[in-house]
């Protein structure tokens, strides 16, 4: 494994809620640790809610250097709070960090739920398409690709729901051009963890939108058919944000799997 560059975790890239097992929130670009507030509304009564942050509100230059780097961040931020074992639920982009911690500290996760994520490495046309991204905001400005968002994120019915797509939108916002493209980048640079995910000693869940065009749904569950490792499962009606299209449904959903995998 390559060593990752130092990065530390700003005080404003932390916010922790509720007592109890500690469950680490990585969030989705262009969103932030508020993407999980119903969430936390709900669990905060019996588990410790660690939510991170990607960028700093008050040191916008202060960005990882790779996703590795981050999740180095992460794991030293919660020893120093005497944390030594954890549940981490990702989303997008923060799944991606989630696998980076299975991949680093495998003995420390207690179960490990993606959502809208996956372990796979881009392919060559991904990788392309999240360069031209950047290029695109570079020469358009960030918010003609917010515009899209609501299009390449959410389901048909949470298209139609300004409470869904005006937050998601705003969030964006709160992202700068250079911060947006490093994190589109650090995405594209990523390794493969699915040999991470298979040894994992922890459960292993991904939650895909059954409309969500991003994940590679078919890879995810071939592979899911050759180990029983994975356990996957289909949401209907949701695209890449289960989390913020039916916020009831996943939070009850991911307060199960908590229960079941992390009980004491």
């Amino acid at each position: 494994m390559d060593t990752p560059l130092n990065y530390t975790i700003h005080d404003d890239q932390k916010r922790v809620t509720g007592h109890g097992p500690a469950v680490v929130f990585l969030h989705a670009l262009p969103l932030d640790a508020s993407q999980w507030d119903h969430q936390v509304a709900v669990l905060a009564g019996a588990w410790q809610c660690i939510r991170y942050a990607f960028t700093s509100p008050s040191d916008p230059s202060h960005l990882p250097p790779s996703l590795a780097s981050f999740a180095t961040a992460v794991r030293e931020d919660l020893a120093k709070d005497g944390i030594t074992h954890f549940a981490a639920i990702g989303s997008s982009m923060g799944g991606y960090v989630a696998c980076e911690l299975a991949s680093q500290y495998p003995q420390q996760l207690r179960t490990l739920i993606l959502l809208g994520s996956h372990p796979f490495p881009d392919s060559q046309e991904q990788r392309a398409a999240r360069t031209a991204r950047v290029a695109a905001v570079g020469r358009k400005g960030l918010d003609a690709t917010l515009s899209s968002l609501p299009s390449s994120l959410l389901g048909s019915a949470a298209q139609q729901e300004p409470h869904v797509v005006d937050p998601l939108i705003a969030r964006g916002r709160r992202w700068t051009p250079e911060q947006y493209g490093t994190a589109q980048l650090l995405m594209e640079e990523r390794k493969d963890h699915t040999a991470a995910l298979d040894a994992l000693p922890a459960p292993v869940h991904l939650l895909i939108g059954e409309e969500d065009t991003l994940v590679p749904t078919e890879r995810i569950q071939r592979h899911a058919a050759r180990t029983d490792k994975w356990q996957v499962e289909i949401l209907p009606h949701i695209g890449h944000l289960p989390n913020l299209e039916a916020p009831h449904e996943c939070t009850a959903h991911l307060g199960s799997l908590l229960a079941e995998d992390c009980h004491d």
